[in-house]
This record gives C-alpha cells, structure tokens and sequence, in this order.
C-alpha cells in the first residue's frame, strides 16, 4: 500500500492578524470608533483596490518600496498577454502597501467627479513584504484622512487634521499621548537658517527619518559632522 501524504498543521501566515471572535469584536468596535470620528468632522469614505497597475503604483517608488512590495502574478494566457504587452519583467499588478499611492490615482482618475477641496477617509488593509517581528506587520489596517485641495488649500487645515486625530483618540479612551508633527518645509527652514542648503538638506532629512532605527545619539553624531555642523 502507498504511503499516507503527510498532513499539513493549520498556521497562519507570519506577520498577519487573526482574532478570535471577541477579539474581533472589541477591533470592530475600535474601528468603529474612528470611523464615527472622521464622519463627525465631514470625511467621507472612499475604497480602492486591494491592487494596483504596478507601474501606476511604483511610478515615484523604487530601491527599499520595490523591495518590499507583494506583486500579483497572473496565470495562463492572462499572464503571457500582459507580459507581452507590457514588455516589463514586472507583473502587471502589485498589492498596495499604502493608502497615499491610490488616494493619488483615485483623485486624478477622478478629479472631474469630486468636490474640491476633497475630504476623504479610508480604512482598508495594506501590505508589505517586511520581516516578520513584534509591531511589524505583513498586513495591517491603515486609517487615513486627507483634505485635496486644487489650485489651493487654506493652511487651517493643518490645524483640523491634529485636532482629528485628537478626538478619535479621546474617543477611544487609550489614556495619555503625544501627537507628534513632521513637516518637511520647517526643517528646510531651519536648514537654511543654519546656511545648510542643496542635496546637504536631503541628506540631513534622510538622517532624521533614522532616528526610530538608529537612536538620536546616532543620528547626532552624524548630524553634528559629516559638513552639517548641527549639535
């Protein structure tokens, strides 16, 4: 008699959430919570797919992003007939691993349809080709707003969007925090006004996004030589 095949023990992926029922319960109940909050504040949902045209989705993209990007390979004639016509070695189609690439696309795609400026909410699942480890997830939810302008945008939205993130926090009741602000035209700013312009600011940009992997003592140091001269 032929050996029995082996079975296969049930697991989930690595890097991927799955809840037991009251578990999912309290994580709908969260979402929930934040979803109410953006409605309250006048965004309105928007939904893209969970893919998009990689050349769409890569067109800004490259080195560490490509890297980490879930491509989605076709079968069959489909396949053979998007290669051919592409003549790319890529496939046609990757999984999104942000919200900002297809709220882009979808704006443009769409921009004769929507009223400007475009509050827009969005709550879906992304993914990312990273190493599985504690806080670092293959898929996870991402839970957006942003406010489109055209031909201008009033600066008091930067002001609402804080105050946003403020009350879903408060309404999730997760006690204590800090909402921190990142924005590129302030450090220009102060790079200037320490005589550091050109590619010597993106350089100094690209140290500070290290400062989670690398510790501040790091990123000083090399602030502090290397022709910055920031202490």
């Amino acid at each position: 008699p032929s050996p029995e095949p082996a079975l296969n023990k049930p697991r989930t992926p690595p890097g991927v959430m799955e809840l037991l029922p009251r578990e999912q319960v309290a994580f709908q109940r969260m979402l929930d919570a934040i979803r109410g909050t953006f409605e309250a504040y006048g965004f309105l949902p928007v939904e893209t797919p969970v893919f998009e045209l990689t050349d769409v989705l890569l067109t800004k993209s490259g080195g560490e992003t490509e890297r980490q990007v879930y491509f989605v390979q076709s079968t069959g004639a489909l396949a053979k007939a998007s290669e051919s016509a592409a003549g790319d070695s890529r496939p046609e189609l990757a999984l999104r691993f942000d919200l900002t690439v297809p709220l882009a696309r979808y704006v443009a795609e769409h921009e004769h349809d929507l009223a400007f400026p475009f509050r827009r909410y969005q709550m879906q699942r992304v993914y990312r080709g990273e190493r599985a480890q504690r806080g670092r997830f293959r898929e996870f939810y991402q839970c957006d707003i942003d406010v489109i302008g055209k031909d201008g945008l009033s600066t008091r939205f930067d002001a609402e969007i804080p105050a946003v993130i403020n009350a879903a926090f408060e309404r999730l009741a997760i006690g204590e925090f800090t909402i921190q602000f990142n924005h590129r035209k302030l450090l220009r700013g102060y790079f200037e006004g320490q005589g550091i312009a050109g590619d010597q600011q993106l350089l100094g940009l690209r140290e500070l996004d290290k400062l989670d992997k690398r510790g501040e003592e790091a990123v000083a140091g090399t602030l502090g030589g290397g022709g910055f001269g920031l202490a």
